[in-house]
């Protein structure tokens, strides 16, 4: 009997393990203000990697339309000491923009892992020095361009004005936004949306902690523990 309670013990902790599915690892903050110099100030999309964890970051824009114009090409830009924004650079006359909307309508950063992740605090610098007043940012989960009016798309808005957004539980002032554990995930995408004209506001960090699955766990494991009970208790 002594051995079949130990062999239950066993069963039980891997199916613990099983069902659990999920460790968290390691604290991991891009710094997008300091990247190593040389650093191309605009690329179409920008890959940052840090051990096994790969980040994705994407530009979108509209430019006074309804939806993303599909004339016009976004890129990441890259500005030493302030971080990414978006940059136009099919429209010459408007290619020295490069704050997420610099006065050319609505626009979009899209940071994407390779692997879910929990988020845990962003932080922006606001290059034209105006305290952030009168822009309204959004944090998007997935979701059509600046769709933070669908339900579960609308992580958080804020502004300098409305410190926080009036009514928005989940608002903070900027510069820093940490994610509370209702919205910090596990997931694997987030998005960075203004609305509004004139910002000069660049995302300086993201912080983020890995998450793992651990491999022992299988359904092989299982079967053998299974049996071996029975086994022991003679069913």
């Amino acid at each position: 009997m002594r051995r079949a309670t130990k062999m239950m013990v066993m069963f039980i902790a891997v199916v613990s393990c099983a069902i659990s599915g999920q460790v968290w690892g390691a604290t991991i903050t891009y710094d997008f203000a300091n990247l190593p110099s040389g650093t191309a100030a605009s690329q179409a999309t920008r890959t940052f990697t840090n051990g096994t964890l790969s980040l994705t970051v994407s530009a979108f824009g509209q430019d006074e339309d309804a939806l993303p114009n599909p004339t016009e090409t976004e890129a990441v830009s890259y500005v030493a000491g302030a971080g990414l924004g978006v940059r136009d650079v099919t429209d010459l006359l408007v290619s020295d923009i490069d704050a997420i909307d610099g006065n050319r309508g609505n626009e979009e950063l899209v940071f994407t892992f390779d692997r879910d992740v929990l988020f845990k605090e962003i932080t922006f610098t606001d290059a034209s020095n105006q305290s952030f007043s009168g822009e309204v940012f959004f944090l998007l989960n997935e979701g059509a361009f600046g769709d933070f009016q669908t339900s579960g798309n609308n992580i958080a808005f804020f502004n300098g004005l409305a410190n926080g957004g009036a009514g928005n539980s989940n608002s903070q002032g900027l510069p820093s936004y940490v994610f509370p554990a209702n919205k910090a995930g596990p997931k694997d995408l987030i998005k960075v949306y203004v609305q509004d004209a004139n910002s000069g506001v660049y995302v300086s960090s993201l912080t983020v902690e890995e998450v793992f699955v651990p491999e022992p766990c299988s359904l092989a494991l299982l079967s053998i523990g299974g049996l071996a009970i029975r086994r022991r208790t003679g069913r």
